[in-house]
C-alpha cells in the first residue's frame, strides 16, 4: 500500500461530522478493495487544492462494472459525500479501480 499526501494543511478545520463521514467512506472503500478486487498494490492519496479536500483510494485489481454493482457500500458512500455537499465518483477498467472523494472544505 502506498499513501500520498500533497499540500496538505494541517490548520484547515474539518468538522467532526464531516470527518467521520471521510472515514467511513474511506473505511468501506479499502474494505470493498480488499474482499473484491484481488489486488495486489493499493493507493490512497489526499490533495487539497485551494478549498476542496480530495481523496482517491486506487487499486490494481479487476475492476468492475457499474452497473452490476448491487451492495450497499457504494451507495453509503454515495449518501454521505451528497449529505456533505460532497462528490463521489468511481472509475472501473479490467485494469484497476479508483474510487474519489472530493470535499469543499
Amino acid at each position: 500500500m502506498t499513501f500520498d499526501k500533497d499540500q496538505i494543511t494541517s490548520e484547515t478545520p474539518i468538522s467532526t461530522e464531516l470527518r467521520r463521514s471521510m472515514f467511513l467512506c474511506i473505511k468501506e472503500a479499502l474494505n470493498n478493495a480488499y474482499k473484491y478486487s484481488g489486488a495486489d498494490q493499493l493507493k490512497l492519496s489526499f490533495i487539497q487544492k485551494n478549498k476542496y479536500l480530495i481523496m482517491e483510494i486506487s487499486d490494481n485489481g479487476r475492476g468492475f462494472k457499474l452497473e452490476n454493482a448491487t451492495g450497499n457500500g457504494l451507495r453509503n458512500m454515495d449518501r454521505r459525500m451528497k449529505e456533505s455537499c460532497g462528490k463521489f465518483e468511481i472509475s472501473s477498467t479490467e485494469n484497476g479501480t479508483s474510487i474519489f472523494f472530493k470535499i469543499s472544505l
